[in-house]
């Protein structure tokens, strides 16, 4: 069980007494970069060359993005299916892993024909989190998904106006591709696709 919960099991008041709030948020607070990245193809993969070959892939997978967010100092907070979910001090050392993941798994698809291939997609967002060893929490994590899972298509990653504003307009160039109101507002995504 993760700590934060363990947390939320010992204290004695009333769930929305703003004192566990505040000590929540004391102890697991902080400020991060949510990558949420998702793979795609599930079922072409899956009834092209049968389900152990895609788990095989999410294997790939993990062994392929571990090391690749470890190196850029992000932290690798679960794995759950054929998702990853991290997290990074900037946006830019998520954008970092994500292409190298990608010139990764290209070199690993060649030869493939694409059911067989390992491709992906994900999702990030940059805010205040609730983070311990084994999950997170908040706005960030949940658009974070709502990119990466739902919205983006294989080759891209999606990701916030405030990841946009933070990662500027010089190395990568991000694209405004629609909008999402998942903050109870419209607000813009932007599309980064490898070429």
């Amino acid at each position: 069980m993760s700590l934060l919960f363990e947390r939320l099991g010992a204290f004695e008041g009333d769930h929305d007494d703003p004192l566990l709030a505040e000590a929540l948020w004391a102890e697991f607070g902080c400020e991060r970069t949510v990558m949420v990245l998702d793979m795609a193809g599930f079922t072409a993969t899956s009834r092209a060359k049968g389900v152990v070959y895609y788990l095989k892939l999410i294997e790939q997978m993990r062994q392929l993005t571990r090391p690749l967010v470890q190196e850029v100092g992000g932290q690798v907070v679960k794995y759950e299916a054929d998702n990853l979910f991290a997290v990074f001090s900037s946006p830019g050392d998520a954008m970092s892993c994500l292409e190298a993941a990608y010139e990764e798994s290209t070199r690993l698809n060649e030869g493939r024909e694409r059911p067989a291939q390992l491709r992906m997609c994900a999702g990030l967002d940059h805010g205040q989190i609730l983070l311990d060893e084994a999950d997170f929490f908040g706005d960030a994590v949940n658009l974070a998904s709502k990119l990466g899972e739902d919205l983006a298509r294989s080759g891209e990653v999606l990701v916030s106006s405030t990841v946009r504003e933070m990662l500027g307009d010089d190395l990568y160039k991000l694209k405004e591709v629609g909008s999402h109101g998942f903050y109870g507002t419209p607000a813009p995504v932007f599309r980064w696709q490898r070429s």
